[in-house]
């Protein structure tokens, strides 16, 4: 299996607030910062590409076109770590790279879209 290792950096779901370093002055704690909007947009992404779902929506497939049968497949495991996301592509040893470009691997629209 050939694997690749692919971070994404999430755009925060509103601005960054002033103080996002300093603690809140009554309850001493941190603010949060959530990115649900950019983590839905890379999973509508993925199962927008993939030809199937498994693992309880964390496993993307996509079986890669050939002539004969779907032999060349694709894998991609999706790990959040807030505020980042990790993807995980695996591909069998051997496969042509010229079989991942047709079916847009890399994403370069969803990086550029998160």
């Amino acid at each position: 299996m050939h694997s690749h290792k692919l971070n994404l950096i999430l755009s925060p779901d509103t601005y960054l607030p002033i103080h996002v370093l300093q603690p809140s002055a009554t309850t001493g704690r941190f603010g949060a910062l959530s990115s649900r909007f950019a983590f839905t947009k890379v999973m509508d992404f993925l199962r927008s590409w993939s030809s199937f779902i498994m693992v309880e929506h964390h496993t993307f497939v996509k079986f890669l076109p050939k002539a004969d049968n779907p032999s060349h497949f694709c894998l991609v495991r999706v790990v959040q770590r807030p505020p980042t996301v990790v993807l995980h592509v695996g591909c069998l040893e051997g496969m042509p790279h010229q079989l991942l470009l047709e079916v847009g691997w890399p994403p370069n629209g969803l990086v550029c879209a998160v």
